[in-house]
């Protein structure tokens, strides 16, 4: 599941004895402290968890890489104990922590963890036990919170080096039963009154199997919870099957679309809604990767692997390892890595680049492309069962130019959060926001961001104009509008030309009632025109449109 695999564990009879297994973060002064660095003087040679593995037995380690460079310190101390009789089998497993100082972060990423590797070792009668002693401050009160709240059943085990106990080394396991010491309720558990039972006034733990069940999801629900702006009936679709598509796990997504329509976010939320919205979501973009960077990207490597790789890397499978991934721009991965990443959608195991130990991992991917895989299927570019094993269920996000209440709710909420940043009350005119929907907007979202701000920046008196938009999107528009008009000849005698608009007026007057079925109000619309000025038009200058009794009828 994780930097390593541990699917080949002994099996332990559930029915005898406990399993002790030890699980903790790698630290910096592991597998052992650095020579020189203050305050080590009279501490033991090892490290935290090589002092304590001398110290107690266990089964089975479960060692969390929060980084590279703490994956490379735990597959330093895997090798030391694989040459070592009697110590235990060490997995390394990588957790997703951006912020080592972030409480909530840590929290969030040490519960999915521990709920992933619990439920790989379902069939062991494992006991679980918790050194305290590596990591930040904050990652140790994530684990006493964790198992303060009974979300995770574990001892605490605390070191005591040789300089704080006559130069002798013990552990001793946190004692957290103390009637002292706080009760902590997970979310959600309990319904409580200033934290108290309401008949005890005394803290109390509800289990999760008496407590109300949380309302299932649903699409409306969880795209309000979102922010996201999605206003059309076509994006509103694509969303929906995406959301009905999350809701199942192991389930992998195909993502196609131009540049800047919002793949990336769609992403988001598909992880957001689904059954592993708690763990780990990262993204790789595959574009402008070749040879050994792209399979150490995905599949990483040991140090030593090819000129430049100085340190072990986890690559981003298994970083994301019991989560979700999202590799952007799949259409630019090499054939080869398209076989091996084929090999672990099937379940199979993979190597880093320079390492003969197999790695298996449990993630869901979602890619990502603006490219036409099809054509590249027939040119030999990609391969069709990787598109095929991607592809369950295949999403599109339409274009902006096809999206007008999004693109005018984006405006809006670009506005929004400009005047929020810097504190003014800048409005967009109605002109300048006809000018921005007549643009085709080729970039999309990223492109439509860009210019809203530009025009913030130039905004007279508070108020975006057509003045304040950049030249090249009114020289575009203009274009555009121009390509509308049908070419036409002067004669050298010149023209009529209020006869000739009169004319043309009757014309769409006459095809607007004939498609709408002489309803005067729908081919009002069709001609962006009001009902009561149509009708105006049509009884003083086009009367011969209408039958007498259509005439009487718009008298009465």
């Amino acid at each position: 599941m994780s930097a390593d695999s541990f699917e080949d564990s002994w099996y332990h009879d559930p029915m005898s004895a406990s399993y002790d297994v030890l699980i903790c973060f790698v630290g910096s002064r592991d597998p052992h402290p650095v020579n020189g660095l203050p305050g080590l003087t009279g501490e033991p040679e090892n490290g935290p968890i090589l002092a304590l593995l001398n110290h107690r037995h266990f089964d089975e380690v479960f060692l969390l890489v929060s980084s590279d460079e703490y994956l490379e310190r735990g597959r330093e101390l895997k090798d030391e104990c694989r040459d070592i009789p009697g110590m235990p089998k060490v997995n390394l497993v990588s957790i997703d922590i951006p912020n080592v100082i972030d409480y909530s972060g840590i929290y969030r990423s040490l519960n999915a963890a521990t709920t992933s590797i619990r439920e790989r070792m379902i069939h062991q009668n494992a006991r679980w036990q918790v050194l305290l002693d590596p990591g930040t401050p904050q990652m140790q009160t994530a684990w006493i919170l964790l198992v303060r709240s009974g979300a995770f059943e574990a001892e605490l085990i605390q070191g005591i080096p040789p300089r704080f106990n006559d130069g002798v080394y013990i552990s001793r396991v946190v004692d957290l039963s103390d009637d002292a010491l706080p009760r902590i309720v997970p979310p959600g558990e309990t319904r409580l009154i200033n934290g108290f039972a309401e008949e005890t006034r005394r803290p109390v733990v509800v289990s999760k199997a008496s407590a109300a069940p949380s309302p299932p999801s649903t699409f409306e629900g969880d795209l309000e919870r979102s922010g996201l702006i999605v206003r059309d009936k076509t994006t509103l679709k694509v969303f929906e099957e995406a959301w009905r598509v999350a809701q199942h796990d192991q389930i992998h997504h195909l993502i196609l679309g131009e540049s800047g329509t919002g793949k990336t976010e769609l992403a988001q939320w598909i992880h957001s809604c689904g059954p592993r919205s708690e763990r780990p979501f990262h993204q790789k973009n595959c574009a402008n990767l070749s040879g050994d960077a792209a399979a150490s990207t995905l599949f990483g490597h040991v140090k030593g692997a090819f000129t430049g790789a100085d340190r072990d890397r986890m690559g981003a499978l298994r970083t994301a390892d019991g989560g979700v991934l999202l590799l952007d721009e799949i259409g630019d991965l090499p054939l080869e890595v398209q076989t091996r990443l084929l090999q672990v959608l099937d379940g199979g195991p993979f190597y880093p680049l320079g390492s003969d130990e197999e790695e298996r991992v449990d993630v869901v991917i979602i890619a990502a492309t603006n490219r036409n895989l099809e054509a590249m299927e027939a040119k030999g570019d990609f391969r069709d069962d990787l598109r095929a094993r991607l592809s369950t269920v295949p999403i599109t996000m339409p274009p902006l130019r096809d999206r007008p209440k999004d693109r005018d709710a984006l405006m809006d909420s670009i506005i929004e959060d400009w005047n929020t940043e810097k504190g003014t009350r800048v409005v967009l005119d109605d002109d300048a926001r006809s000018i921005l929907n007549a643009y085709s907007w080729p970039k999309n979202i990223r492109e439509l961001t860009g210019v809203v701000k530009r025009s913030c920046i130039f905004a007279q008196g508070g108020k975006v104009t057509r003045e304040s938009l950049p030249q090249e999107i009114l020289e575009a528009v203009g274009e555009s509008v121009q390509s509308r008009i049908p070419v036409l000849d002067l004669p050298e005698e010149g023209i009529d030309l209020p006869l000739m608009l009169l004319d043309i007026e009757r014309e769409f007057f006459r095809r607007a009632i004939d498609r709408s079925g002489g309803v005067l109000a729908h081919a009002a619309r069709l001609l962006s025109l009001k009902p009561p000025g149509f009708r105006k038009a049509v009884k003083e200058r086009h009367p011969m449109l209408m039958s007498d009794d259509e005439m009487d009828d718009m008298d009465s």
